[in-house]
């Protein structure tokens, strides 16, 4: 199964390109690439409304960082939704 990564937004995508965290955020690509489900999954009932996913991933960044995602799939692709991150 492939496996992709997408931004939430393209403002995300373009913090991303100016972010000074983007090595921290590229090994995380890199592990969810491998691994997407190595985060640790957010209960349905504490996902704020504000957000229109159905699942809400957390994985820990180093400096107590944390990137959150969501995943969704069909029969070919898994793909990973960048949400946000933050510390």
């Amino acid at each position: 199964m492939e496996v992709r990564i997408v931004f939430e937004n393209s403002k995300l995508k373009q913090r991303y390109e100016k972010d000074n965290q983007k090595k921290h955020l590229n090994r995380s690509f890199l592990k969810l690439r491998t691994s997407p489900f190595s985060g640790i999954q957010i209960p349905k009932r504490l996902i704020p409304k504000r957000y229109k996913h159905d699942n809400f991933w957390k994985l820990n960044l180093p400096g107590a960082n944390r990137l959150l995602y969501s995943i969704k799939s069909d029969d070919k692709i898994l793909l990973i939704i960048i949400i946000d991150w933050m510390d």
